[in-house]
């Protein structure tokens, strides 16, 4: 097995998107769905072949992450909360596998907190026929398991002290042995949650469907960054009824389309008055070319959304000539 030098991280993203650049993979999008600033922790951790990850977030929020090929991902819940996977419910203690061929979205209903794990595709074929019995590397769409409560504890307490020791202590992860020894412990847990797993749940085939909608729908307004898109003409391009589409985007991202293109636009916003220039942009510039010809109510939805006016954004972070 070909080992890496151990790494760790822990990171404070003090808005959705900042918070979606800290994380893994580089790809992951994050959407805040309710009024008021977003604040996050994410803890990163990598030894050698195993990579984990463990999430703190105050606010609900939409998340997609593009698939990771040649590896297996798994994620769970480390506190309470309440998530959904492809419009499926995750109960506490369950563990969610992904395909390593389709995007992750993943969606809260409000303050979460997270872990996750990730191996090569070589070793989740070992685990899953030596150990688990399962055939780990062949999973082509998202499903949960409910492992045995006793081997799920013992998985959530290494992966808890695994993080505990990023903050506190990182430079003993910085130990190979140690590394290794925290590696092999919980591909070790992984394997007996699998192993001893008392139920799977997978997304019904109608869902599949569903999903590529929202796909769909996801893609053309990532392909339309520069402008406003609205619901009748989204529609017609997707070849999609209105009501099928508010359907799909309120199972799976627990939002209507109407509101996953506003809030869009609206980290579009946040984002062109951060890089702006003093003297060059002006609120109202970025409003309008974004499609907020109402610049009251841009004010008050942008206010809601972020905790500050569009104006102290563009006052706190406008790169000032020397």
């Amino acid at each position: 097995m070909g080992r890496g030098m151990a790494f760790s991280q822990v990171g404070i993203g003090t808005d959705a998107e900042h918070f979606a650049s800290l994380m893994r993979p580089a790809s992951t999008e994050v959407l805040a769905t309710k009024r008021g600033p977003f604040r996050a922790k994410i803890i990163r951790i990598d030894l050698g072949e195993l990579w984990m990850q463990r999430g703190e977030e105050n606010a609900p929020r939409v998340m997609r992450a593009a698939p990771t090929p040649g590896r297996m991902i798994l994620s769970f819940l480390t506190g309470p909360g309440s998530s959904l996977r492809d419009g499926i419910e995750v109960p506490s203690g369950s563990i969610t596998l992904f395909s390593q061929r389709e995007p992750r979205w993943h969606v809260t209903t409000g303050p979460s907190r997270w872990g996750s794990l990730s191996v090569p595709l070589s070793i989740a074929a070992g685990v899953g026929d030596i150990l688990a019995g399962r055939q780990l590397d062949r999973i082509d769409t998202q499903c949960i398991v409910q492992p045995a409560e006793a081997a799920m504890r013992r998985l959530m307490r290494l992966h808890g002290a695994a993080a505990d020791l990023a903050e506190v202590a990182p430079e003993r992860l910085g130990r190979a042995e140690v590394a290794r020894a925290i590696e092999q412990q919980i591909i070790e847990a992984v394997a007996d949650c699998l192993a001893h797993a008392t139920h799977v749940t997978a997304p019904p085939p109608t869902q599949r469907v569903r999903r590529a909608i929202v796909d769909r729908f996801r893609e053309m307004a990532s392909r339309n960054l520069d402008q406003p898109l609205y619901m009748p003409e989204v529609c017609i391009a997707l070849g999609v009824p209105g009501r099928s589409l508010r359907f799909c985007c309120q199972e799976l991202l627990g939002i209507s389309p109407k509101r996953y293109l506003t809030l869009r636009r609206l980290h579009l916003a946040r984002r062109a008055l951060r890089v702006a220039r003093a003297g060059e942009t002006s609120v109202t510039e970025v409003a309008t070319s974004l499609g907020f010809w109402q610049l009251g109510r841009f004010a008050v939805a942008y206010k809601q959304a972020f905790g500050e006016s569009p104006q102290s954004t563009l006052r706190a972070h406008c790169p000032r000539d020397a």
